[in-house]
């Protein structure tokens, strides 16, 4: 009886070793998986805030862009305005000639403005930087509206709308003319196609890292 009880003890004591080897390689696996998991959700934290500040810059640049493009623009649509108050319109051809000319000089070298026009009391285009075409009826536009009505008192920028002239999608921003009393006199206005909007947007590349 002894004899066995020994050789239990034998058994138990080869037993250990090899129960301690077992639990520290699998304590070890455990520690080495929980790092590589915390390394790769460090490493995934700081990609996403990476991405989420390169968006913000992004889109900061883009809003800037935006930004300036509409106060070239007004500051277009001012020069225009300032130059019409001075002259007194007719509809003659020497006139017409006249007015179209200066709104082409306008925005010579504008890439942003694909037409610059002036809308007269009937709601029609009575002059234009393309010259034609004359005589549109655009007094269901929201920028004659706005401006007919009073809403805005400074630059209205409208919704995207397709343009009666050539089809393509464009954005008028516009001013109210006045008459010497004050009274609603028309608008001026300027066509900013969205091509140029998607030019400028593809031409801003994301920030690296």
């Amino acid at each position: 009886r002894g004899a066995r009880v020994a050789e239990r003890g034998r058994e138990g004591a080869q037993r250990r070793p090899a129960l301690a080897v077992l639990w520290f390689w699998l304590v070890a696996a455990i520690v080495l998986a929980v790092s590589a998991t915390l390394t790769l959700w460090d490493a995934r934290t700081r990609q996403i805030a990476a991405a989420e500040r390169n968006l913000e810059a992004l889109s900061r640049i883009l809003s800037e862009q935006t930004t300036r493009t509409f106060q070239s623009v007004d500051l277009i649509l001012q020069g225009t305005a300032e130059r019409l108050a001075h002259l007194t319109l007719a509809d003659t051809p020497e006139m017409a000639a006249e007015v179209n000319t200066l709104l082409g000089a306008r925005i010579s070298g504008a890439t942003q403005v694909r037409s610059l026009f002036v809308v007269g009391l009937d709601g029609r285009i009575r002059y234009s930087a393309l010259a034609s075409p004359i005589g549109i009826p655009v007094e269901d536009r929201d920028y004659v509206l706005a401006h007919r009505e009073n809403r805005v008192s400074g630059l209205f920028i409208g919704a995207p709308v397709r343009n009666r002239v050539d089809g393509e999608w464009s954005i008028f921003v516009s001013r109210r003319l006045s008459d010497d009393g004050g009274a609603f006199a028309g608008v001026v206005a300027a066509s900013v196609p969205l091509s140029y909007f998607n030019t400028l947007y593809s031409s801003v590349k994301p920030l690296e890292g």
